[in-house]
């Protein structure tokens, strides 16, 4: 499998009460791992992987990707 570093965003979510002026902003996130699958909608990474099985592994959203690099 190649390894690929994924940049990406992700939805923000407060937990309990907080005032209505508080910014809600998106994460830009950093993912990087073995590409196991990609398709028009998704692309998915593994940390670990053998003959078998994967493990550890991340569904990003197409639409949330802002790049993709092969290492």
């Amino acid at each position: 499998m190649k390894v690929v570093k994924i940049t990406w965003v992700d939805s923000c979510s407060l937990f309990g009460w907080h005032s209505r002026g508080e910014e809600h902003n998106i994460s830009e996130c950093t993912t990087c791992g073995f590409l196991f699958k990609k398709d028009s909608k998704q692309v998915t990474v593994v940390q670990n992987y053998d003959d078998i099985n994967v493990g550890n592994s991340t569904t990003i959203p197409r639409k949330a990707i802002i790049s993709m690099e092969y290492l």
